[in-house]
């Protein structure tokens, strides 16, 4: 069974943009990303085509990861665990119960373990 060419395409592309964060440079990586999004319009998928304006949109600033090498991945990823929350907090019984359950989903790292709540 073979695989649409369109879809090994855009898998490939999506592999050479994983490839794009290892890059050393701001400089070499910004060019790096204005050939990458040239050769994926080349291919004339439309969907990739749509992909392909919003990297053109934020190319500067996807270039910047390079030059100071954070993301906002982490408030990203508590975004989306208060997100979670209020969709299965409906029925709490007032505001505070519901601060104080995204205090607890959101930072558990700080959280002392329950053994060393009881035994100390």
């Amino acid at each position: 069974m073979s695989l649409s060419e369109d879809l090994e395409t855009v898998y490939f592309m999506k592999e050479e943009l994983i490839d794009w964060y290892d890059l050393s440079r701001k400089e070499e990586s910004y060019e790096a990303l204005l050939i990458w999004i040239e050769v994926g319009k080349s291919y004339g998928i439309p969907e990739l085509d749509k992909a392909l304006k919003t990297f053109e949109n934020w190319t500067t600033e996807m270039s910047n990861y390079h030059f100071y090498r954070f993301t906002n991945a982490s408030v990203e990823g508590r975004n989306n665990r208060i997100k979670a929350l209020m969709r299965r907090s409906y029925c709490l019984p007032n505001r505070t119960s519901y601060e104080n359950r995204i205090y607890q989903e959101c930072n558990k790292e700080y959280l002392p373990l329950f053994e060393d709540v009881i035994f100390s």
